[in-house]
């Protein structure tokens, strides 16, 4: 709810800068209207009944409330430069009618952005389809969509309109000036409408680099298997064999990036790149992490090291206390056998302060919409009960994606994200306390205990899951969600407020009969030092009763501290 207030507050913000005229880049495109123009249409692919702003306007009628149209698509294009607006990345979209609307795209842009990456993800005359609009009105009658999930909103094309320049060498250019997305749209244009086939297989091969350097490594795996397809040798055939080389390898599927680096014959044995390749195999099958250099590195703390995934003998079931899911060991192991390495689904460092939850939102979505397998690890954590497969967790492993559209901010906002974990780093002779908050997937699927049989460790922003004991096969692994060291009282309070449960491990049972034994204790104290306080009524029968109770408890097991409650040891021996 809080950060739902926080982006309805940025779009109120965002709305009053432009009618306040501070936006002036907006508000001469409602002056007037444009000639008709054509769009490729979306609804054949999404499956989705187009709507037209005209017709939204006709359904207002009276009611300015917001509208939701279910099932409905809304087409446009982008007609302005994007601005960013209190983290909203605020757009003028022109319909094939020549209205025009205000388009405020949320949970996206991070805190940080400037106008600069708002253009590079979503570029100027680029045609849009909008699925299940919500729209609202501004007071001065325009229209305004609201975009909550970034996933709903989709980029066809670049429409390039009174253009007398080559359309090839305008896409050539926007790559060179480092446009990736509006470079893989204009070759997108020539994927769809070339008729030569020698122009595809060009057009897919630019278009797979354009995904890939904007970090869209699906898209660029895709294009690059495409182009392979309909060439598998010839002029272009060693570049997609690289390109594919890379995506892969960005998508943790080590062993067959490192076949097709080979296959290229564009990168030598001991280039940087096949050296990373192979040694992130080795991690990704062995579990062996030499993190020496990592930890002796003034730099230690603030970057991840180059290091691959892995997944050992770990399994993900049922628990059988209730608690739902968690972690089981596969195999004996022993204490500091590695479990699993993995990298965050979105993470931040902050020396500072703790990270703003929109800005690790935004990072959570975006990377959701770059690789199906972190939207689907996502999924398989907040949306299903079912024991997902080790799969779709582990590296080199022939994964397929299965789950379509889906809402990912609110699938986002189910989780609990592990947030302001603090650590403490040492560099030279200065000792600094640092923030990271994140989502591990993997992690995640681990239950609490007070006494864990696992230990987690922060590696830059990766997660190192690490046996705290000797297990034995079937045994679950569990984490400390927080600082163990804390009394009971004070973990009690926190796992109820931050995760709604209530630990019942055998160190917390054993303690919460501690604390009320020492409540009990307390409350004799202070009776006790109100009775000293007052000699004339000083029943010393009484106290030593009191302060030898607990001497006298065999259940008790523990000394009375009489230092503790402020009377003479020697009233106790009379």
């Amino acid at each position: 709810m809080a950060l739902w207030s926080a982006a309805r507050r940025s779009i109120q913000n965002a709305r009053a800068l432009i009618r306040s005229g501070k936006s002036s880049a907006l508000l001469p495109f409602f002056q007037s209207n444009q000639s008709q123009r054509s769009q490729r249409s979306h609804s054949s692919v999404l499956g989705l009944e187009p709507i037209s702003l005209a017709e939204i306007r006709e359904a207002r009628g009276k009611d300015l409330t917001k509208q939701h149209f279910t099932g409905r698509l809304l087409q446009g294009k982008l007609c302005i430069d994007a601005e960013v607006r209190e983290g909203i990345i605020v757009h003028v979209v022109e319909d094939e009618q020549s209205f025009r609307y205000y388009l405020f795209l949320c949970n996206f842009a991070s805190s940080w952005w400037t106008e600069k990456e708002a253009r590079q993800w979503f570029p100027r005359d680029a045609t849009v389809a909008i699925r299940d609009p919500v729209v609202s009105f501004a007071k001065d009658g325009v229209p305004c969509i609201e975009v909550l999930n970034p996933a709903s909103l989709e980029i066809s094309g670049i429409e390039l309109e009174g253009s007398d320049e080559d359309p090839w060498k305008i896409a050539m250019v926007a790559l060179e000036n480092h446009e990736y997305i509006r470079a893989a749209h204009l070759f997108a244009n020539f994927v769809h409408e070339s008729s030569e086939k020698e122009d595809r297989i060009a057009a897919l091969s630019y278009r797979s680099e354009g995904w890939l350097r904007a970090g869209l490594f699906d898209k660029a795996l895709e294009d690059a298997e495409m182009a392979l397809k309909l060439q598998p040798e010839g002029p272009f055939s060693s570049e997609n064999l690289l390109r594919k080389a890379r995506a892969l390898l960005k998508l943790h599927d080590y062993r067959a990036a490192l076949e097709c680096f080979e296959s290229s014959g564009l990168v030598d044995d001991n280039s940087r790149e096949m050296e990373i390749c192979k040694r992130f195999l080795e991690h990704s099958e062995q579990g062996h992490f030499d993190l020496n250099e990592y930890y002796l590195s003034r730099e230690s703390g603030e970057s991840t090291p180059e290091c691959g995934e892995f997944v050992g003998a770990v399994s993900i079931g049922m628990s059988p206390d209730g608690k739902g899911r968690g972690l089981f060991a596969t195999q004996d192991v022993k204490a500091g056998d590695v479990f699993f390495f993995c990298h965050p689904l979105s993470a931040m460092h902050d020396s500072e302060k703790l990270p703003a939850e929109s800005d690790l939102l935004a990072q959570m979505v975006r990377n959701c919409m770059a690789s199906g397998r972190s939207l689907e690890q996502l999924v398989s954590l907040v949306e299903s009960d079912e024991i997902p497969e080790l799969d779709l967790f582990k590296p080199n492993t022939n994964w397929q994606q299965r789950i379509g559209f889906i809402d990912i901010p609110a699938c986002a906002r189910k989780t609990s994200i592990d947030y302001g974990y603090k650590f403490e780093r040492v560099i030279g002779l200065e000792r600094r306390r640092e923030f990271l908050s994140g989502l591990w997937i993997l992690t995640a699927f681990a239950n609490h205990s007070c006494c864990p049989s696992a230990t987690q460790k922060a590696v830059g922003s990766a997660s190192l899951v690490r046996a705290a004991r000797d297990l034995k096969a079937g045994d679950e692994v569990t984490l400390a969600y927080l600082d163990p060291f804390m009394p009971w009282d004070v973990r009690s309070r926190q796992t109820k407020s931050r995760w709604g449960f209530e630990c019942a491990c055998e160190r917390c049972h054993f303690e919460s009969k501690l604390h009320s034994e020492n409540r009990d204790l307390v409350n004799s104290g202070i009776k006790m030092e109100k009775m000293l306080e007052e000699p004339s009524n000083l029943d010393l029968f009484e106290v030593s009763e009191m302060a030898c109770k607990s001497c006298r408890d065999p259940e008790s097991g523990r000394p009375f501290f009489l230092s503790m409650l402020s009377f003479k040891k020697d009233l106790c021996e009379t």
